[in-house]
């Protein structure tokens, strides 16, 4: 009886490495700790800086400056669908040009963060339009 209780208890134990074995090989490859590579792009006074997060995701942050304050940023993840897919960053500066207030040289900070989904190798760029 001891001996059939000992075997079982070394198949269990095999059976737990393996287990183990395999979580490390291809379930925490994926997880958003293990990678924490940020690139970075940089053009007119704004810099992306982005990484792959794990199981599809990319995140992203747009830090830069405005020189005033009438001037307004918005950032939008363009995916193309392609493979590997091909992201375009795009940072969308608008001049509000209001009459009812004046605009002073006061620079003005810009931190946009957000995601988007593609595969591990996709390819990411930065635009910047001025309108």
């Amino acid at each position: 009886m001891q001996k059939k209780l000992a075997i079982l208890s070394f198949f269990i134990l095999i059976f737990l490495l393996v287990l183990t074995g395999i979580w490390a090989l291809f379930i925490r490859k994926d997880s958003p700790d293990t990678t924490n590579d940020w690139k970075t792009i940089t053009g007119e006074n704004i810099t992306l800086t982005y990484k792959y997060a794990g199981a599809n995701v990319w995140k992203y942050n747009v830090k830069g400056q405005l020189p005033n304050p009438c001037q307004s940023a918005k950032v939008d993840a363009l995916v193309a669908e392609s493979y590997p897919e091909q992201v375009t960053i795009m940072v969308n500066i608008k001049e509000n040009n209001s009459t009812d207030t004046a605009c002073i040289q006061i620079i003005q900070e810009l931190d946009i963060s957000g995601e988007f989904s593609a595969s591990e190798k996709a390819t990411v760029t930065l635009q910047i339009n001025k309108q």
